[in-house]
């Protein structure tokens, strides 16, 4: 298979035909900032799913920006807070910006469709890493008495969907 494909986010045992594209109590951690970025990610998703051909690298753009955002809010809160399996989300986070890049590569390209196999993707593997990954580092915030997760310090919001 080539690298270059969404296929490599999927993660074993679930698709987007099964869990949708819609925001889930499955997504929840009851963390105000990890829940609101992620329902901002959910939207964007269905954006990329909904997405005509003409608009679809921008979607595609913004997408990438918010996750960068999103990720780097993540990286930063596991760093003040010595998490210690950093190294293996930030790996995932890592895989995933590998493969959405390649992506924007391919809808550069004219191959709009690979903007909705994208969305697909990003859906199951959120499906995936939030309630394991994330829950773990919101719990282990919580252990270290931050009842909800704070905005870094210096680490911008991520932007806002458009929708439309």
């Amino acid at each position: 298979m080539d690298n270059t494909t969404p296929s490599t986010v999927s993660q074993p045992g679930t698709d987007a035909s099964a869990v949708g594209f819609d925001w889930t109590d499955q997504l929840a951690l009851n963390d105000p900032l990890f829940d609101a970025t992620h329902r901002e990610f959910v939207e964007l998703i269905q954006a990329l799913h909904r997405a005509d051909d003409a608009r679809m690298l921008e979607v595609v753009n913004t997408t990438i920006e918010h996750t960068e955002a999103h990720f780097r809010q993540e990286t930063t809160l596991m760093q003040l807070h010595g998490f210690p399996p950093i190294h293996c989300h930030d790996g995932e986070h890592a895989n995933v910006m590998e493969v959405m890049l390649a992506v924007r590569d391919r809808v550069a390209a004219g191959e709009a469709h690979y903007g909705r196999v994208l969305a697909a993707a990003l859906m199951e593997w959120l499906h995936v890493h939030v309630p394991t990954m994330d829950a773990v580092l919101s719990a282990w915030l919580r252990e270290r008495g931050l009842e909800e997760s704070p905005q870094p310090a210096g680490v911008p919001d991520a932007p806002r969907v458009q929708t439309g």
